[in-house]
């Protein structure tokens, strides 16, 4: 934008180029731009007073001037204003892209990693007492070790329950899981995925009781800091990186399996080679409580008093 100031206009003299100069006999010419004009007569006031016509030049000079210079002391403030405006109005906004919002605590350059395992426990079967007390064994002696045993322990266990599991089984869990605000427990027979992505379920969906019930009827906290989890959900609907590790309420892993999975994680996510990728555990180990191999020469003569314990390896997976 730019603002045009018009002229003084005709009626103003330009005393710009003017001045008075006396020759030598004493008469007054005048010159512009250096070209003498014609003579100028003289007055009596002008021979008696020859310096009260400067003064009085210079009075009638003075409220030219002063309207002059604020006239331009208006104009260079308004332009001023004007071309600070038009540069703040004319410079486009700075457009970050960014895969995620939400930051890592310890580096502020990194997006932050979430990551959830979830797990369940005797959903859709809340009065099998005998089965429920022997997985309910299975899960204090290998599951719930193994969890706490890890060397990294920044994750979220959240274990789903059915609501109205036996009171004696449901006792037992809610005992074993005191004490640990990241393993939370929930009264649900509901099983979402995608925790916290924006084509997901919501935060209100995702802490639902079943998913043949109203949204409203949401799942009972049993045990956990809940709030941990809708922090969680949180960053990651802003775009942190995701991790989701499925646990059978029997298994266990490895004191190593959160540290490492997360570490390859943030190192896939910063390379950017890939959007997504499901790791798959390639060397397991397995109880049975019968041969698996009867047919098995080296194996035939082994009592299994105590089970056998046998270990997968299949360099194939990974």
């Amino acid at each position: 934008m730019s603002i045009s100031v018009n002229s003084l206009g005709p009626s103003r003299r330009s005393w710009s180029t003017l001045a008075q100069t006396q020759n030598r006999n004493g008469a007054t010419t005048r010159k512009h731009n250096g070209v003498d004009a014609l003579p100028l007569p003289q007055s009596p006031a002008h021979k008696s007073k020859p310096h009260s016509s400067s003064r009085k030049l210079n009075q009638r000079h003075l409220p030219l001037f002063i309207f002059s210079f604020a006239v331009f002391a208006y104009v260079y403030i308004t332009q001023v204003h004007v071309d600070t405006n038009a540069s703040n109005q004319a410079t486009p906004a700075k457009i970050i892209i960014a895969t995620s919002t939400s930051k890592s605590p310890d580096n502020n350059d990194k997006p932050e990693l979430i990551h959830i395992i979830q797990t369940r426990f005797m959903q859709h079967q809340p009065n099998l007492l005998s089965l429920g007390q022997a997985r309910l064994e299975l899960f204090t002696t290998f599951c719930l070790p193994s969890l706490e045993a890890q060397l990294n322990k920044i994750f979220i266990w959240i274990i789903r329950t059915d609501p109205q599991l036996h009171p004696t089984l449901r006792d037992k869990l809610i005992k074993s899981l005191r004490g640990k605000p990241n393993f939370i427990l929930l009264g649900s027979n509901y099983n979402p995925e995608g925790f916290g992505r924006q084509n997901s379920d919501s935060y209100g969906e995702f802490l639902r009781e079943d998913s043949h019930k109203d949204v409203s009827d949401t799942a009972q906290i049993l045990s956990g800091n809940i709030t941990l989890v809708q922090q969680a959900f949180m960053k990651s609907n802003n775009g942190g990186i995701l991790l989701e590790t499925r646990l059978d309420a029997d298994d266990g892993l490895h004191r190593d399996f959160v540290k490492t999975v997360q570490s390859e994680a943030r190192h896939l996510a910063e390379s950017g080679e890939e959007l997504w990728r499901i790791w798959c555990i390639n060397y397991n180990v397995e109880w049975h409580p019968l041969d698996p191999f009867p047919m098995d020469a080296g194996l035939k003569n082994r009592k299994g008093d105590e089970g056998f314990l046998v270990m997968y390896s299949d360099p194939n997976i990974w």
